[in-house]
């Protein structure tokens, strides 16, 4: 009698997370912009560099990958589908560490103001967020 084998699943919270996962990085920040559908900022690292991860998010399973992928009595996903959308979606900014930690205030600020975090409370928020736990690696 033949086995079948079950698909290989990661428990994941949100799109940070899946994607600290499938990359084996550690995440510095995860936020979302916006309230039924907008767009999430991921920063991760590894050893020697900062990554920034940009994409969007929907409010419905139609409209957004991850609540379509989602079992919510597991938090899972299947693995190779995670695998299949990290690698579609390209890191927007790369940084060696010792640059990401000579960036000003100014500059991560005007690096994410550009597209999709127009400025306005919510954006300076998400903003000034990232700013926080980036400032933390200065120390």
């Amino acid at each position: 009698m033949e086995k079948k084998s079950k698909k290989a699943r990661i428990r994941v919270e949100n799109y940070g997370d899946m994607f600290a996962k499938v990359l084996q990085m550690d995440l510095i920040v995860y936020r979302e912009y916006g309230s039924y559908s907008g767009s999430w900022i991921a920063v991760l690292k590894d050893e020697d560099r900062i990554f920034f991860y940009k994409d969007y998010y929907g409010s419905c399973s139609g409209c957004d990958w991850l609540e379509a992928e989602k079992d919510y009595e597991t938090d899972e996903v299947d693995a190779k589908s995670a695998i299949q959308f990290v690698g579609d979606v390209k890191a927007s900014y790369i940084f060696p560490i010792s640059i990401a930690k000579s960036l000003s205030e100014k500059q991560i600020r005007d690096m994410l103001e550009q597209g999709d975090l127009s400025y306005d409370e919510e954006g300076d928020e998400v903003i000034g967020g990232i700013i926080k736990q980036l400032s933390k690696l200065k120390q």
